[in-house]
C-alpha cells in the first residue's frame, strides 16, 4: 500500500540523458540496432544496403537484396556490353522487335525507378524517411537541452493528460505570444483550484487520481574498457565518468525544482554500475569457519571493552566479507590492526595464521593507499550505506531534508549538504541500482571452484548482490536485445538464464528486467519465458514494459502471456523517456496509450502505482 495521503504514480523507467552522456559509439549502435543491424555488422558484413533499405521501407533479407543487384547487374552489364559490341547486329533487323523492346525497357525502367527515387530523397516526400528525421530531430530537441528542462517536459506532459490542464499547455506549446511567467503562475493555479491532484480518465470511463509522481531516472555506466572493433584505427575505449552524469542529474533535479510551480515529480535516480570499471579492494581468502571464529572470539568478557570497540568499529567501517566466494575483504586504509590483534590474542586465542593475513592486508592498504581509490564497497558503503528496506515516506523525507529542501526555507538550507559534485552525495539520494549487460557486466562471471587471493570477477558482482539483497535495495537490469550495445558477449549476458544462478544463491533480491525481454516492440519469447519462470520461483522478480509501451499489441501481449498467467502483481509501468521518443512523439503520447488500453482500470492502477510502490519500498 502506499503511504498515507499520497497516491502515487510511477515510471521506474526513464532516463535523464543528454549527448554529453551517451556513448556516441554506444548511441550510433543503438539507432542501427534498432534496424536490426548491428555496428560492427555495418561495417565488417557489408549490411550498408540493410540500413538504407530499411529507412526506405523496404524489409528485404540482405541475401536477397544482394542476389536481386547481382541478377539486375549483369542483365544490365550484358544488354549494354552487347548493345557496344553488337550494336550492328542490332540494327540489323536480324534481332526480333519483341527481345529489342523488352531489352530496353528493362533500361528504361531500371533508370526511371533509380530517378523516382533519387527525386523523392531529395524533395523529402518520402514519409518514412520524413518521418525517421522527425523522429531523431525530437529525440536530439530533448537530449541537447539540461536535464532540468528534460523533467520539467515530463511533468507537463503528465499535466496534458489531464483535461482540465490539456488547453492551458496546448495554447502555451503553440502561441508565441504566451509569455513564460504568465503560463507558470496560471500552471500553479490551476493547481491550486485542482486540489493538487490530476486526474486521468481511463477507456473505461473511470476517473485515477494521483497528487504525487514518482520517477527513477536510470543512469548507465558508459565506460567500458574492453570496447574494441575491427578495422578502426585509433579504437580507443569510451571514456565517460559515471560520475559527471551523476552531477547533471543532480543539477537537473534543482533546476526543475525551481521551475516547476506545481513540484508534482519526485526524482529519485538508480546509479549505474559496472563491476568491471571498478576494483573491489585488498582481498584474501578466509573460510566462513575462520572468520566465525574470530568475530566469536572479540565477543570474549577477557578482552578489555575499550580495544574491543575500536576494533569492532575498525572492522565494521573498512572491512567486508564476501559469503558466497569466502573472500574478506579491506576496502579502507587500516593501519594498526595487526597490533590491536596481537593485543588481544594476549587475553583469547587466535589463529596467528589469520592474524598474519590480517596484518599483511592492513600493510598493503596502506601501501597502495586504498583511500585515495575508488572501489565497489566504498561506493555502496556512501550511496546505500543507510538504506535497510527504506520506505516510501523515510526516503522522501530525508532526501528533502539533506538536497531538496524548499528554497524559501532558510533554517533547512543551513542543514543540509552543500553539493557541488558527487562527492558531497551520501544516502537518500539514489532509489536502486541500474545494471547494463550489452555494455560489458556479466551477472554471473566464469570462475574457479578452488578460489584465490585475489579479486576476481565474480567476487564483485557477489559482493554487489549481497549488500543489495542484505538491504533490501531494488536492481534493474537491461534485458531486452536491442539497446546501447559494446560488448561482444553483450547478447550472452543480457539473457536473462544468467540470472537463474543468481537468484538461486541471492533468494530475496529484488530484480525488474525491463523491457520484458522485448526487442522493439516484438517479443524475445524464449527470454519472456524465462522471465515468468523466475518469476515464479522468486517472489522479488518483476518487469517493465518501458519502450514497448509504444506499441499498443504489446500490452495485449502482456496480458495474455503474464498477467493471465498470474503475474500481474510483477509488473510495472515504464517508459524509456526520452529514448522512447524512436517510436513515439511524446511522454504525453506513451501516457495516454497506457491510459486507453482496453484493460482493466484497476490493473492500470496496478501497473503505475501499486507493484512500482512494492517494487521499490516493500
Amino acid at each position: 500500500m502506499e503511504e498515507k495521503g499520497k497516491k502515487i504514480f510511477y515510471d521506474v523507467h526513464c532516463h535523464a540523458l543528454n549527448l554529453s552522456h551517451a556513448g556516441l559509439l554506444a548511441f550510433l549502435n543503438r539507432f542501427l540496432k534498432d534496424r536490426a543491424v548491428s555496428f560492427s555488422d555495418l561495417l565488417g558484413k557489408g549490411k550498408f544496403l540493410q540500413v538504407i533499405c530499411r529507412l526506405l521501407g523496404i524489409h528485404f533479407s540482405v541475401k536477397l537484396l544482394k542476389t536481386l543487384l547481382i541478377v539486375l547487374s549483369g542483365v544490365l552489364s550484358g544488354i549494354v556490353l552487347l548493345a557496344i559490341s553488337k550494336y550492328e547486329y542490332f540494327l540489323s533487323g536480324k534481332v526480333s522487335d519483341i527481345v529489342l523492346v523488352g531489352a530496353f525497357s528493362v533500361v528504361l525502367t531500371a533508370l526511371v525507378f533509380a530517378l523516382w527515387a533519387l527525386r523523392k530523397i531529395a524533395s523529402g516526400e518520402s514519409d518514412l524517411i520524413t518521418n525517421t528525421l522527425k523522429k531523431n530531430v525530437n529525440l536530439l530537441s530533448i537530449i541537447e537541452n539540461n536535464t532540468g528542462s528534460l523533467f520539467f517536459s515530463m511533468e507537463m506532459d503528465i499535466l496534458s493528460a489531464d483535461e482540465r490542464f490539456r488547453e492551458l499547455i496546448n495554447e502555451y506549446r503553440t502561441s508565441s505570444t504566451y509569455k513564460y511567467a504568465s503560463f507558470i503562475k496560471n500552471i500553479e493555479e490551476k493547481w491550486k483550484e485542482t486540489g493538487n491532484e490530476i486526474h486521468i480518465k481511463t477507456k473505461e470511463g473511470k476517473t485515477l487520481k494521483y497528487n504525487k509522481m514518482v520517477i527513477t531516472p536510470l543512469v548507465i555506466d558508459f565506460g567500458y574498457k574492453c570496447f574494441d572493433m575491427q578495422g578502426i584505427y585509433y579504437n580507443k575505449p569510451p571514456r565517460k565518468p559515471v560520475v559527471e552524469q551523476v552531477v547533471d542529474v543532480f543539477n537537473g533535479i534543482r533546476e526543475y525544482r525551481e521551475m516547476s510551480p506545481v513540484k508534482l515529480l519526485d526524482i529519485y535516480p538508480f546509479l549505474g554500475i559496472n563491476t568491471r570499471n571498478y576494483d573491489l579492494g585488498i582481498v584474501k581468502v578466509v573460510p566462513k569457519e575462520e572468520r566465525d571464529a574470530f568475530y566469536h572470539f572479540l565477543k570474549s568478557r577477557k578482552i578489555p571493552q575499550g580495544i574491543k570497540e575500536h576494533v569492532r568499529d575498525t572492522l565494521e567501517n573498512n572491512v567486508t566479507y564476501i559469503e558466497k566466494t569466502g573472500k574478506l575483504v579491506f576496502y579502507k586504509e587500516i593501519e594498526t590492526l595487526g597490533n590491536d590483534l596481537r593485543t588481544i590474542s594476549s587475553h583469547v586465542q587466535i589463529d596467528e595464521g589469520l592474524i598474519d593475513k590480517i596484518d599483511g592486508m592492513s600493510e598493503e592498504s596502506v601501501r597502495t593507499r586504498l583511500n585515495e581509490k575508488n572501489n565497489i564497497p566504498k561506493m555502496l558503503e556512501k550511496y546505500f550505506g543507510e538504506y535497510t528496506n527504506t520506505k516510501y515516506e523515510t526516503f522522501a523525507k530525508k532526501n528533502r531534508e539533506q538536497y531538496f529542501f524548499d528554497e524559501k526555507d532558510t533554517k533547512k538550507k543551513e542543514k543540509t549538504i552543500p553539493v557541488k559534485g558527487i562527492d558531497d552525495l551520501r544516502s537518500y539520494f539514489f532509489a536502486g541500482v541500474k545494471l547494463y549487460p550489452p555494455l560489458g557486466f556479466d551477472p554471473w562471471p566464469y570462475h574457479e571452484d578452488k578460489p584465490i587471493d585475489t579479486a576476481t570477477e565474480f567476487d564483485k558482482v557477489n559482493y554487489l548482490y549481497q549488500f543489495c539483497s542484505e538491504r533490501g535495495i531494488p536492481i534493474t537490469v537491461h534485458c531486452s536485445p536491442g539497446g546501447f550495445k559494446t560488448a561482444h558477449h553483450g547478447m550472452e549476458y543480457t539473457n536473462p538464464e544468467k540470472w537463474k544462478n543468481v537468484l538461486s544463491a541471492y533468494e530475496n533480491l529484488k530484480i525488474n528486467f525491463a523491457h520484458c525481454g522485448f526487442d522493439n516492440n516484438k517479443p524475445h519469447k524464449s527470454w519472456l519465458n524465462t522471465i515468468m519462470e523466475l518469476m515464479g520461483g522468486y517472489k522479488g522478480v518483476y518487469a517493465d514494459f518501458s519502450y514497448i509501451g509504444n506499441s499498443r499489441d504489446s500490452y495485449t501481449f502482456l496480458k495474455e502471456r503474464i498477467v493471465d498467467k498470474g503475474f500481474g502483481d510483477r509488473i510495472l509501468f515504464g517508459s524509456d523517456f526520452p529514448v522512447n521518443l524512436f517510436g513515439v512523439d511524446s511522454y504525453k503520447d506513451y501516457v495516454e496509450n497506457f491510459f486507453h488500453l482496453s484493460l482493466d482500470t484497476n490493473l492500470k492502477h496496478k501497473f503505475c502505482s501499486a507493484n512500482p510502490h512494492k517494487f521499490l519500498w516493500a
